[in-house]
């Protein structure tokens, strides 16, 4: 049975940065599975089109895709 991939736009907040970009999982997966998962790249986040911007200065870039440590995270949600 083929599952279909969604992807879901998402904001995530570390000690330092203010990440923007999308994520692409299952459709019968929730974002918290993504993060728990041990078979969902196990230590990293993969973001797509993602806009970084330092908190503290409030300089931003976009990247095509970014691997975000996700012992990092210190808020993450999904952008409606």
């Amino acid at each position: 049975m083929k599952l279909n991939n969604q992807q879901t736009s998402i904001v995530v907040y570390t000690n330092h940065l203010k990440v923007q970009g999308k994520i692409n999982f299952d459709e019968a997966t929730r974002l918290t599975d993504v993060l728990n998962s041990k078979s969902y790249n196990k230590d990293f986040l993969a973001i797509n089109d993602a806009t970084i911007t330092e908190l503290k200065t409030g300089a931003s870039i976009n990247v095509s895709f970014l691997s975000l440590n996700k012992n990092n995270i210190e808020v993450i949600y999904e952008e409606r």
